[in-house]
């Protein structure tokens, strides 16, 4: 008889869950579905998604990762979160001017420059470098490894995120597209919602110019969040939970 070599072995386990995983994967439904816009009614945890909402952004090809920093913060700065001078929504015409303090995509690399290039130079779009963005400007960002945590470890963390309707936390997450049967391959994006009933999850795709939000089961993006495609930003992937600064139980990078 003939045995795979090891590294063999587990590539073809991989490959034999990957498939398993195909076949096993539930509905996802977009928000703007009769179905989809029922659960957000219905949903157990509905709080950071009317924090989000105002901010959404579609992001720009391979922005996905501060575009989802860019909406934390802006959800965050609503809850009393400094931001920075935006020069694009700032607004100056004589002796006329108009100052906005708002996060945007010039701002969030210019501001506390030092630190941002320290911790996002050079940029692979990482876990680690989406969470600095947001700490470099004041939040509590703790990035999360999907491969040293569990499905009952990111529900908890959605659960106690999402459980102050007043002041909530967020929580992003890195995953792989393909897992999912969607197009592309490594994204980011913030979470808006969970569904304690179903166990499901709300994404706020920022790639708003291929799905509307969409709504999947946590357990099919929490295997997501543990894939990835060989050759194409090979970082860990996973999540980030995101608060005020001095947060309870978030530890900053």
């Amino acid at each position: 008889a003939q045995f795979l070599s090891p590294p063999m072995a587990r590539l073809g386990a991989l490959l034999v869950a990957c498939v398993a995983r195909a076949f096993s994967l539930e509905e996802i439904f977009f928000l703007n579905s009769s179905k989809g816009a029922s659960l957000l009614r219905s949903a157990s945890h509905a709080a950071p998604f009317w924090q989000l909402s105002p901010y959404f952004l579609t992001e720009l090809p391979g922005q996905c990762g501060p575009t989802t920093a860019i909406m934390i913060l802006n959800a965050l700065r609503a809850q009393g979160l400094e931001a920075a001078v935006s020069s694009t929504y700032s607004s100056h015409f004589g002796n006329y001017s108009e100052e906005y303090h708002y996060w945007d995509s010039k701002n969030l690399w210019s501001a506390n420059k030092h630190c941002v290039e320290e911790h996002t130079t050079p940029w692979e779009g990482s876990l680690e470098q989406v969470a600095a963005l947001m700490t470099c400007h004041g939040a509590a960002a703790k990035p999360v490894e999907a491969n040293s945590s569990s499905l009952t470890e990111f529900r908890s963390t959605i659960k106690k995120a999402f459980g102050d309707a007043e002041l909530s936390r967020f929580v992003a997450i890195n995953f792989n597209r393909q897992s999912l049967r969607q197009r592309g391959v490594g994204h980011h994006s913030p979470i808006g919602a969970y569904d304690e009933e179903t166990d499901r999850v709300l994404v706020l795709d920022v790639a708003r110019y291929k799905y509307p939000p969409w709504w999947a089961a946590l357990s099919d993006v929490f295997a997501a969040m543990q894939s990835y495609v060989p050759g194409f930003f090979e970082t860990p992937r996973g999540y980030i939970e995101v608060g005020m600064p001095k947060s309870e139980g978030i530890v900053a990078v």
